[in-house]
């Protein structure tokens, strides 16, 4: 047979997903069903929406893989278009044909391969893959959204939560709530695993049995996309029972008996009590139970012994009730399989994950895609820019492009004429006194030339005020000066880098802020904070460190560097009776001329000493994300002059000062404007609201007038009763809601509000919908979208509970299917959250 029925049918599906040749239906329309069904004539009669059109396997009862009765089928599949009088159907309806049809594809494509084993009959069966055109044709079905569509979130989950303990069974699936774990939660249901459900779609889970760990392909490789290592499925057996009904020796594959069954992942621990719903190391394993299994050697070198033994083992481990098939490739056929331009879609990449040729991070090998993709990204993002006039930051590799003789001359850095470079590293000692004092004559006697310096200075983070010594502080100020002169008096660019291009590096950029930006730490990070391109990192002890840095800096610029007789000289004394005296004449003067006499600079409601004092991450031009402090702070929303708040079911502090109520919140009379919501939904276990609020001067057209504080403020969206507990469901927001009432929530880019979007942290809910508006506005797909964010937000892990981030992965679904794109999918679910939380393990552990 040269095309068997299923491939067909992927192959040729999308000249259905336009119009149906009968019904003149679009894709987005429901699925109909021939007039047989409807007057119930026929049992036997099953149907699917395939595009548009229908696969029926009326009067096929016995399905026979003959290429007469495959012929048949694919006659059947064009010709179904020809009924009429047909109805439309329900989703129900629709997904019960779906999974009738996907079984159907399933069993004709089974029947095409040889059977790995005959006498393996009572688990389930192996499958060899011995040609390009089998393997391609499971692969194309397998990532096809629209033949094999994803499960809906109320399908998988509390499923993929993980139900095996007490305290997990009591919440996702009674829905009770316990602030503290207790040995006298009662068990929702009196058995020992918990129920695993049948899913309405094939998955498949790819096991390399290469053990190697390198995840792309070469001359000797190919790597599957989505793979996974079989270590991977596998848990260590907890209890070394009896295994007298095993008989080791008519058995050539006993390792299973070190390891517990696929399903084990569901058994109850009573005596557990762990409350997690971000359980992405778990996804592969709960997934097990529930997969078919596609298993292959990627190094080309090895013969099939592993793929056989990795799939005789799988055998023994799986649950012969639940029909899971494994699929064993033949080596020798990946030799060929990545040379097809039509099968390269589905072999990893032998090159990085963007254009940035870096494979390690001090000679350590990166230990997942993730992770390397993640620091290309940080460093591509925060390249050389400008920060203060002729002062530039940027990364280590900047740094290792722009003093390249080969790069120069293709004119990397056009524009600059670096002369200074300043590398900020964790083990770097302060510049030597005396070499700043030759730099400093240097410079005063026209000795330098064109010669390129390269200093080296203390990692952000690393100074303690404490402890700092006093040549330390006078080799802190000298390079200040050293830097001061070089763009002041020697016209040179001056080139300061860290190894991420924004953490190392923001001490010392903070510290020469006080010399460009303000007399006060708070004026300097706010005059930088405001230049959209321009992202640091500072830790809490830098925060104290330069505050209390802050009258040496003062009494540095006002007297080292204004002066001409000082100017030429190395700064070798601290007068500490002077610099107290300027410093105490600074703040009196400001305290005189400030509106509020407890505010030194922009201190504000925002800078602690004792928090986190980094500002919002900006994920484009007009939109922020933060947390709710960031949002309760007048100071964050003032610098980065935000009109429109987005909040996700917590209320900043100043909405106190407004005189309206929610009417969800409405307990009794009030003299406050109750507002209605514009849109409710349910969250998948109550009712959610989305409320609008307009503020302005003219209460004729506004609700009520802005805070004092913030009198730029217009809008403020809020969306009640979505709580980031892993049982709430984000979905009617992403695919239910009407195209106005989302545009409130998913910020386009060119949009004219300048919008700050938060929740309580900012890594969940809030992060969620930046993602989802990345994927809708920016056209990235899920894992795109989610490094996007990620690396934004880069002073905290951001990391969506998984039943959001399961509804992110199917909106991606959708905004393909929706935009007609691309019907191919590119992630396994198991697979994808296998490697962000190796990546997430990398900043953990």
């Amino acid at each position: 047979m040269s095309q068997g029925f299923m491939e067909y049918v992927v192959n040729h599906s999308h000249d259905y997903t336009k119009k149906s040749p009968c019904t003149n239906q679009v894709n987005d329309e429901p699925a109909v069903v021939p007039r047989s069904l409807k007057n119930g004539e026929s049992a036997v009669v099953e149907s699917a929406k395939l595009g548009s059109g229908l696969v029926t396997t009326n009067h096929v009862k016995a399905r026979s893989n003959s290429a007469p009765e495959v012929a048949r089928l694919e006659k059947e599949y064009v010709a179904v278009s020809e009924y009429d009088g047909c109805k439309k159907l329900t989703k129900e309806e629709e997904e019960v044909c779906r999974r009738q049809a996907s079984e159907l594809l399933i069993n004709v494509f089974n029947k095409e391969l040889e059977v790995y084993d005959e006498s393996i009959t009572t688990r389930s069966k192996i499958f060899k893959i011995t040609t390009l055109n089998q393997l391609k044709t499971l692969l194309n079905f397998t990532y096809n959204d629209y033949l094999n569509p994803l499960p809906s979130s109320d399908e998988m989950f509390p499923y993929l939560h993980g139900l095996n303990n007490v305290r997990q069974c009591s919440f996702f699936i009674d829905k009770l709530d316990y602030d503290q774990p207790s040995m006298n939660v009662p068990l929702p249901f009196e058995k020992e695993y918990s129920e695993i459900p049948k899913l309405s779609f094939f998955n498949l889970l790819t096991i390399d049995c290469c053990e190697d760990g390198d995840w792309n392909s070469g001359e000797d490789r190919v790597k599957l996309t989505n793979s996974i290592s079989f270590d991977s499925l596998l848990t260590q057996r907890r209890e070394h029972g009896s295994v007298d009904t095993i008989d080791e020796t008519n058995d050539d594959h006993i390792e299973y008996i070190e390891y517990e069954p696929l399903d084990s992942i569901n058994k109850i621990d009573r005596y557990q009590f762990q409350l997690n719903n971000r359980n992405f190391d778990h996804q592969i394993k709960l997934l097990a139970p529930l997969s078919h299994f596609l298993v292959y050697d990627s190094d080309l070198k090895h013969d099939d012994s592993a793929t056989s033994s990795t799939a005789e083992t799988l055998y023994h481990l799986v649950n012969p009730e639940r029909g899971q098939y494994i699929y064993v490739v033949d080596t020798k056929l990946l030799k060929n399989f990545g040379k097809s331009e039509e099968l390269k879609s589905f072999v990893e990449p032998s090159g990085d994950l963007v254009n940035q040729p870096i494979s390690s991070i001090n000679n350590n090998p990166f230990h997942c895609k993730l992770l390397k993709m993640e620091q290309n990204m940080i460093w591509k993002t925060h390249s050389v820019r400008k920060v203060f006039p002729r002062t530039y930051i940027g990364n280590l590799i900047d740094f290792s492009y722009l003093t390249n003789s080969n790069l120069k001359r293709n004119n990397y850095h056009a524009g600059h004429d670096f002369k200074l470079y300043i590398n900020c590293h964790e083990n770097a000692q302060f510049p030597n006194i005396r070499i700043l004092e030759e730099l400093l004559k240097s410079i005063d006697n026209g000795k330098l030339k064109n010669r390129e310096i390269l200093l080296e200075f203390p990692s952000a983070g690393s100074i303690n005020c404490d402890t700092i010594t006093w040549n330390e502080t006078l080799s802190f100020i000298n390079t200040l000066k050293v830097i001061y002169k070089y763009v002041h008096v020697l016209k040179h660019d001056v080139f300061i880098f860290c190894f991420d291009g924004f953490t190392g590096l923001s001490l010392l950029t903070l510290a020469l802020g006080s010399l460009f930006d303000g007399d006060f730490f708070e004026d300097v990070v706010v005059n930088i904070f405001k230049r959209s391109q321009i992202k640091l990192y500072f830790f809490k002890n830098d925060v104290i460190f330069l505050k209390r840095f802050e009258k040496f800096l003062y009494w540095f610029k006002l007297k080292n560097l204004n002066d001409d007789s000082l100017s030429k000289n190395l700064v070798d004394d601290l007068k500490y009776e002077e610099i107290d005296s300027l410093y105490y004449k600074l703040i009196s003067n400001k305290l005189n001329n400030s509106k509020e006499s407890t505010c030194i600079g922009h201190a504000g409601d925002w800078f602690d000493w004792e928090c986190d004092n980094n500002f919002p991450a900006q994920i484009y031009p007009n939109l922020y994300l933060g947390s709710l402090c960031h949002a309760s702070s007048s100071t964050i929303l003032n610098t980065y002059g935000i009109t429109r708040v987005i909040s996700m079911g917590e209320k900043p502090i100043w909405f106190n000062e407004l005189n309206v109520v929610f009417e969800a919140e409405l307990t009794g009379e009030t003299c406050k404007k109750v507002i209605k919501p514009i849109y409710s939904f349910y969250n998948g276990s109550s009712q959610g609201d989305i409320y609008e609020v307009t503020l302005g001067n003219d209460l004729t057209k506004a609700d009520c007038h802005p805070p004092k504080s913030l009198p730029q403020l217009r809008k403020i969206i809020y969306i009640h009763n979505v709580k980031d507990d892993g049982r709430d469901s984000l979905m009617p927001l992403l695919t239910g809601c009407p195209e106005r009432i989302q545009r409130k929530v998913l910020i386009s880019p060119s949009d004219q509000e300048e919008s700050l979007i938060h929740c309580k942290i900012g890594v969940s809910r809030s992060a969620t919908l930046a993602m989802a508006s990345v994927m809708k506005y920016l056209k990235k797909d899920i894992l795109q979208a989610y490094m996007f964010v990620r690396i934004r937000r880069f002073n905290i892990i951001v990391q969506p509970n998984l039943r959001v981030f399961y509804e992110l992965f199917l909106y991606d679904e959708y905004l393909r299917r929706k935009k007609n794109r691309d019907l191919k999918r590119r992630y396994c679910w198991a697979s994808l959250c296998h490697e962000i939380h190796k990546l997430n393990s990398h900043y953990i552990h």
